[in-house]
C-alpha cells in the first residue's frame, strides 16, 4: 500500500546505513537477469520515492556512498529501458537538476555513471529538452572535459553527442553553441587520440546546429593544432552542409 511504502521511505531515510544496504540489493536486481517484465511497472514509483531524493547531493562518506549507488540504479533502469518515454519526461525536470550538481561529485565513479545516465535520458528524449535546461546543463557539461578522470572525460564526451540531439537545434544557437565550439576545438587537439576522435564526432553534431560557425571557428584554430586532419575533415563537412541545406 502506499501507506505502507511511506513509512518504509521514512524509517530508511532515518537510517543511512538502513538505505545503502537497501539502495544496493535493488541495484543487484535491477541488474540481474530473468526480472525484466516486472520492472516497467514499479519504475515510477522506484525514481519517484527511492532514487530522486537519495541522488541528491548531501555532505559525508555514508551519504556519497548512498548517492553512488542511487545514481547506479538509476543508470540501471535507463540501460535496461525499463523507463519509458512518458515517464523519464515527466522525471526530467525534477532530475536533471540533480544530475547537474551530481556532476561535480568528488567520487569520480559517481561522476561518470551521471555523465552515461544524461547520455541514456538524452538518447530517449531526442528533440524534447527545451531552452532552460540546455542553458543549465552545458556549462557543466563542458567542465567534466578537464575531469581528472579519462574515464569521465570519455563519458562525457558521449554525453555531448546526444546533448547536441536532445533539444532543437535552435536551442543551442548564440552564446551555448559559441562558447561550447570554443572548448571543444580546444579539446579536439589533446593528447589522446581515441578523446580526439569522439571530439571530432561531438563537433560533427555541431553542424546541423549553426555549420557556418562551426566551419568558420574550426579555421580560426587550424594553426594551433599538431595535425590539421580534423580540422580540416570539419570544415569541409560544414561547408557542404551549408551548401546543401535548405
Amino acid at each position: 500500500s502506499k501507506q505502507g511504502r511511506s513509512g518504509a521511505m521514512e524509517a530508511m531515510a532515518a537510517d543511512p546505513e538502513l538505505q545503502l544496504n537497501m539502495l544496493a540489493i535493488l541495484e543487484t536486481l535491477l541488474s540481474a537477469a530473468g526480472n525484466e517484465q516486472y520492472w516497467p511497472q514499479h519504475t515510477p514509483v522506484l525514481l519517484q520515492e527511492v532514487l530522486v531524493g537519495n541522488m541528491v547531493w548531501k555532505a559525508g562518506r555514508v551519504a556519497s556512498t548512498v548517492r553512488k549507488v542511487a545514481v547506479a540504479c538509476f543508470y540501471s533502469l535507463l540501460h535496461n529501458g525499463y523507463a519509458d518515454k512518458p515517464v523519464l519526461f515527466a522525471i526530467a525536470p525534477h532530475v536533471l537538476p540533480i544530475l547537474k550538481t551530481d556532476l561535480d561529485d568528488y567520487d569520480a565513479s559517481t561522476r561518470q555513471l551521471v555523465c552515461i545516465s544524461l547520455k541514456l535520458m538524452f538518447e530517449a528524449l531526442p528533440g524534447a529538452m527545451s531552452d532552460q535546461p540546455v542553458q543549465e546543463l552545458y556549462p557543466s557539461l563542458l567542465k567534466r572535459l578537464d575531469d581528472s578522470s579519462d574515464e569521465v572525460r570519455f563519458a562525457v564526451c558521449q554525453t555531448f553527442k546526444a546533448f547536441f540531439l536532445a533539444a532543437p537545434p535552435s536551442a543551442f544557437r548564440g552564446t551555448v553553441i559559441d562558447y561550447t565550439l570554443d572548448q571543444l576545438l580546444v579539446h579536439l587537439d589533446d593528447q589522446d587520440p581515441a578523446i580526439q576522435a569522439l571530439l571530432f564526432e561531438v563537433i560533427q553534431n555541431c553542424i546541423p546546429i549553426d555549420a557556418p560557425r562551426v566551419a568558420k571557428k574550426a579555421s580560426a584554430v587550424r594553426s594551433a593544432h599538431r595535425s590539421p586532419k580534423y580540422i580540416d575533415e570539419l570544415v569541409r563537412m560544414a561547408n557542404e552542409y551549408s551548401g546543401t541545406a535548405p
